[in-house]
């Protein structure tokens, strides 16, 4: 679910075939390549000589990049020949994803290449794996805070997926307090402290009476960090 939802965000849809195994296996290699490279000052030279311990860490990390490059790869090049309108847009593709905003406002981004935005999304799909794992960490030491509210959480949670016929995401849906739950964590304890974004359309905010008009393309900063 969450490299789905990784996914999504970066390529406005939701991409399949993929194995979850493998998927948890290539994050976990990466991530212990990114720790051996910043905790050992040796690494970096280390890492080329056959037979050590680096050389089989950086393999690993090898062997990763290719899975997830094996899944997006064909999908970056179709959006970069949407971006040069030589093919139609993809129908299922929602508007407002990560890659399509900086292919339609980076040019430079596109132009360096398949090689360097192939490394762009690696590094996005783990920055991913560590947002999730952020709000997963702060959403479960709520539950550990409030005995009570999580066994509550817990057998709605039971319910909706024995409804759901074992679909998780249906179940899910079903289930409002879960759902509530996991934004309050998020707004209680905000991935990021702030966001910037760029108006797509010419927005009208309504506070105290009193209407600001912000126009298209206006660049904006949005706060997280008051509860």
């Amino acid at each position: 679910a969450a490299f789905d939802t990784i996914l999504f965000f970066l390529f406005g849809k939701v991409l399949s075939g993929y194995d979850a195994n493998d998927v948890r296996q290539a994050a976990k290699d990466t991530l212990s390549y990114l720790f051996a490279y910043l905790s050992d000052p040796l690494f970096f030279m280390v890492q080329h000589i056959p037979g050590t311990t680096a050389s089989k860490v950086r393999q690993k990390r090898n062997a990763a990049w290719k899975v997830y490059d094996s899944l997006v790869q064909d999908e970056i090049v179709q959006m970069i020949r949407e971006a040069n309108k030589e093919v139609p847009r993809d129908t299922e593709r929602l508007p407002g994803s990560i890659l399509e905003s900086w292919f339609a406002c980076e040019p430079k981004f596109s132009n360096r290449g398949l090689g360097p935005i192939l490394a762009e999304v690696r590094g996005m799909v783990i920055a991913g794996f560590e947002t999730t794992a952020h709000a997963l960490a702060y959403s479960f030491g709520m539950m550990a805070e409030n005995k009570t509210l999580a066994a509550e959480l817990h057998d709605v949670a039971k319910k909706a997926l024995h409804s759901g016929g074992g679909d998780m995401q249906a179940a899910m849906e079903q289930s409002a307090i879960v759902t509530n739950f996991f934004m309050e964590a998020l707004r209680l304890y905000p991935l990021a402290p702030m966001l910037q974004g760029v108006c797509t359309d010419d927005i009208v905010l309504t506070f105290e009476d009193k209407q600001y008009n912000l126009p298209k393309g206006t660049n904006c900063l949005f706060f997280q960090l008051c509860h």
